[in-house]
């Protein structure tokens, strides 16, 4: 992971350690940084349907992204943080080479940007809230997925 980030005042070195773990666990592709940095019991919210807590439950999610992105980068751009919180912008990249959502590869090269707000419990990361870009994500892939549901207008 590339960041010239420096620690927020707010957070304890243990706390941005955990955050630079975690975002380091994508951006190198090594699930086993997870333990370091997330809660047995880390909440990710919303979840995915079915996505069981802790580190076990993001797994196969970030396997999916790098199975579709196998160059998948994960830079920090920003952090602000107070006490035992920070919210974070994330820049994600890399090419589409394997099925995402149904669309197949593209061999585009995407931009998407993320934005986690965590809280932290004894150094480590127990709760993410976050939002993805997906609509500008699907527009660089020039498809939205094939199995999504149509939308349902009120009478």
């Amino acid at each position: 992971m590339t960041s010239s980030l420096k620690k927020p005042a707010a957070l304890s070195a243990k706390e941005w350690e955990a955050l630079n773990t975690f975002y380091a666990a994508i951006d190198q592709h090594d699930f086993r940084l997870l333990h370091d940095a997330l809660a047995p019991d880390w909440a990710d919210l919303p979840p995915e349907p079915g996505q069981a807590p802790g580190p076990e439950g993001v797994k196969p999610i970030l396997k999916r992204l790098i199975d579709a992105f196998p160059d998948l980068q994960a830079t920090m751009e920003e952090a602000i943080a107070e006490e035992h919180r920070a919210a974070i912008r994330v820049i994600l990249s890399g090419t589409h080479l394997g099925s995402l959502l149904g669309i197949q590869p593209t061999g585009q090269r995407i931009v998407l940007s993320i934005h986690e707000f965590h809280e932290f419990v004894d150094g480590r990361i127990a709760v993410t809230r976050h939002m993805e870009g997906w609509m500008d994500l699907f527009a660089q892939l020039g498809s939205f997925p094939s199995n999504r549901p149509e939308p349902q207008i009120p009478a």
